[in-house]
């Protein structure tokens, strides 16, 4: 374990939306997604967040490294708010559906968060906690982004930026924070894809 644990991990300067636009162009038609929800290609993926990315910086002005409530059930939207807040340059932070309103608000405040990602069974729910409610699905999509934004790009995000943020119980009960940067991530996960024998026709 400790030789296989050891040494430092081979820097990545990427964002995480890099290394999937990658992806995108080697095999766009191969099996991005794969939810009881539905489905989406590389291709797909990328037009479909570059959409919504491109409504939540322009029009909904979600700022440089500002952090994002996330607290969606197990689904394809997950995947698709994840990278649509990183590719806006936002971080996000994902939560349980299950997890409790008060806790919800203890981790808002500490996060400074405007808005939360959700669906329209539990919008109204925070607006007793000070967060905007964004209802993200298909109506979101053909209601508020344009068509035209399937090749946006924000070229303001650094490798060093905050892609998303985990909050643990912490020894005191009160939820503590771990910042991570894309570069952090994608160093990361190069690293454990070699050492678990993952190539680019896994899914």
């Amino acid at each position: 374990m400790q030789q296989w644990n050891g040494g430092d991990l081979p820097k990545q300067e990427s964002c995480v939306h890099e290394m999937i636009r990658e992806r995108v162009l080697l095999r766009p038609d191969a099996p991005a997604v794969l939810a009881h929800d539905g489905s989406l290609s590389y291709a797909e993926l990328e037009a479909l967040t570059n959409q919504v990315a491109d409504t939540f910086f322009t029009k909904l002005g979600f700022q440089h490294e500002e952090k994002i409530i996330l607290q969606l059930p197990h689904s394809l939207w997950v995947i698709v708010a994840m990278l649509s807040v990183m590719k806006a340059g936002s971080a996000f932070v994902s939560l349980d559906e299950n997890v409790p309103l008060d806790r919800v608000k203890s981790i808002a405040s500490k996060s400074n968060a405007r808005f939360v990602l959700t669906t329209k069974a539990s919008a109204s729910k925070y607006n007793g906690i000070g967060l905007l409610s964004i209802v993200l699905d298909q109506s979101f999509i053909d209601k508020e982004t344009p068509s035209t934004a399937v090749n946006w790009t924000n070229s303001r995000v650094r490798p060093s930026d905050l892609a998303y943020v985990i909050f643990t119980s912490g020894s005191t009960g009160e939820p503590k924070g771990c910042a991570i940067e894309h570069r952090a991530f994608c160093s990361y996960a190069l690293t454990f894809g070699q050492h678990s024998g993952l190539d680019p026709t896994a899914v």
